[in-house]
């Protein structure tokens, strides 16, 4: 799989606390506060995994306990790899003809947060309360003209590989092969994301 578009990946927690020190423990470094999601109900932390991509954890925050969270976190059995978020050449053009191949993108939404320095991040991404094959295809995103935030996040780890596992492997293949996206896919029971990570404690498995 090619690696080089491969934005970020989202691992959810029902704690945010406990998630960074579980990661912490795993991979030897701690992923650093990043901010809160106010339309949303939730709130980040991040960790770069080399070049232009970077690992979030994410989970409902507790100063803004809204119904609505982009992700479901009341009926999941643990903490896990949840989906990836993909850095497509063109946003639209990706978008629009994923589309015509049956793979409904949500709507493209502008986003924004103003950092600890005061600079703005600003991106475009897919509606990421719109999963899409049990979380194996990605969202999309767009930085805009801001620089790429990975850069400045905690150093040390590498995303080695990424792939998923699907009942229905081949038909998510073969959409995402017409998209130009490069993403190993296995035929098994139970959907499942499969990170490799190569960190300061070695290399770590994570799903």
């Amino acid at each position: 799989m090619m690696l080089e578009r491969v934005d970020h990946i989202v691992y959810v927690c029902d704690h945010l606390p406990t998630g960074i020190q579980h990661i912490t423990h795993l991979f030897g470094i701690s992923p650093v506060f990043s901010g809160r999601h106010m339309a949303w109900g939730t709130h980040n932390a991040l960790l770069s995994l080399g070049g232009e991509c970077y690992f979030e954890i994410i989970a409902p925050d507790p100063e803004n306990p809204i119904e609505a969270t982009i992700f479901d976190f009341q009926n999941k059995e643990e903490d896990r790899l949840l989906t990836w978020v993909y850095r497509p050449e063109s946003i639209q053009t990706c978008y629009e003809y994923g589309h015509t191949i049956g793979i409904p993108f949500g709507k493209i939404q502008s986003g924004s947060r103003k950092k600890v320095d005061g600079s703005i991040l600003e991106w475009n991404i897919s509606d990421l309360s719109v999963t899409l094959g049990n979380g194996l295809i990605p969202s999309l995103i767009d930085w805009k003209d801001t620089p790429h935030p990975a850069p400045n996040l905690p150093q040390g780890c590498t995303l080695k590989s990424l792939k998923g596992i699907h009942p229905d492997a081949q038909s998510i293949k073969t959409k995402m092969t017409k998209l130009a996206i490069e993403f190993e896919l296995e035929k098994g029971k139970t959907p499942m994301l499969l990170a490799e990570i190569e960190t300061p404690n070695g290399l770590v498995q994570l799903q």
